[in-house]
């Protein structure tokens, strides 16, 4: 996979964290006692205090509405700090190097691995371990020919 490719596929992770984050900031919620507290984004609250019942009742409101809206609040921001990774990820690896690819091409073995390798089937040979033909068609598959 190159580069490029890699950088348009964090980019569009990222942009999928973000409407997911959005989605949890604009679910609604409602409190323990049943009354809607809207969303992180929306708010909703009780009106004007008419009453000392009124005022009982929005002291409740006030104090169970953001502990229900809490676990959005975290998987919001998770979202959201996922979001920000991912967009730099994606711009780092689109612009970085463009077409270079992720992984080197393997380099062919250079001369001395191949006279390490020859040298490690000529005592497999010797030991018993390889028969005649297993040792030459390993040897010429070592060589290329």
């Amino acid at each position: 996979m190159k580069r490029r490719t890699l950088g348009i596929v964090f980019g569009i992770t990222g942009i999928g964290s973000a409407v997911g984050a959005l989605a949890l900031a604009l679910t609604p919620v409602t409190n323990e006692w049943g009354q809607e507290c809207g969303s992180l984004l929306a708010p909703k609250g009780l009106n004007a205090f008419s009453d000392l019942t009124r005022f009982l009742e929005q002291a409740a409101f006030d104090s169970a509405c953001p502990e229900s809206w809490s676990p959005l609040l975290y998987g919001a921001a998770g979202l959201g700090g996922l979001f920000l990774i991912l967009i730099l990820l994606g711009a780092y690896y689109f612009f970085a190097s463009p077409d270079e690819p992720l992984v080197a091409p393997k380099a062919q073995a250079g001369g001395a691995q191949l006279s390490e390798e020859l040298a490690r089937l000529q005592d497999l040979y010797n030991s018993g371990a390889l028969t005649q033909e297993e040792y030459s068609s390993a040897k010429s598959k070592l060589l290329g020919s």
